[in-house]
C-alpha cells in the first residue's frame, strides 16, 4: 500500500470515467 498503488487506482478510474463519458455521448 503506497503512493504507486493509489496513483494506479486513480489513473484507472480516470480512464474508466473518460471511456464511460465517451460511450455515453455516442
Amino acid at each position: 500500500m503506497g503512493k504507486k498503488y493509489v496513483m494506479a487506482l486513480t489513473g484507472f478510474f480516470l480512464v474508466f470515467f473518460a471511456l464511460a463519458h465517451m460511450l455515453g455521448n455516442l
